[in-house]
């Protein structure tokens, strides 16, 4: 026979365990809201500031696209990483343009149209 207060303490410890998961997806995903929205700022030109940050939009874009990601917010992530991908491509890394470009694909379901 099992012991009831091992049985007993694992699901305590499952139950810990799936909040805190969930507690983490929540602040990834307000954290990468917070990065789109730096990203996005940066990119904007005004009266006083006449043009892109492309530098900091990469920054910023990557670590939303991380963070959706982890979040599981699919749809963001590839958003994201488009952005990330043509912030690099305005600064020629164009590594790190595939690179956002590659990350977008795998993310995507429908095959054909991450081709």
């Amino acid at each position: 026979p099992q012991n009831p207060f091992c049985l007993t303490r694992f699901l305590y410890i499952k139950i810990i365990m799936e909040k805190r998961g969930a507690a983490d997806q929540g602040t990834a995903l307000k954290d990468a809201e917070k990065a789109f929205k730096k990203g996005e700022a940066a990119l904007k030109t005004g009266l006083f500031k006449w043009s892109a940050k492309f530098d900091e939009g990469q920054m910023y874009f990557e670590q939303a696209a991380k963070g959706f990601k982890q979040a599981g917010e699919k749809p963001r992530a590839i958003e994201a990483y488009l952005r990330y991908s043509a912030c690099c491509e305005s600064l020629n890394e164009m590594y790190g343009a595939a690179e956002g470009l590659v990350e977008a694909a795998s993310m995507e379901k429908d095959k054909e149209r991450a081709i």
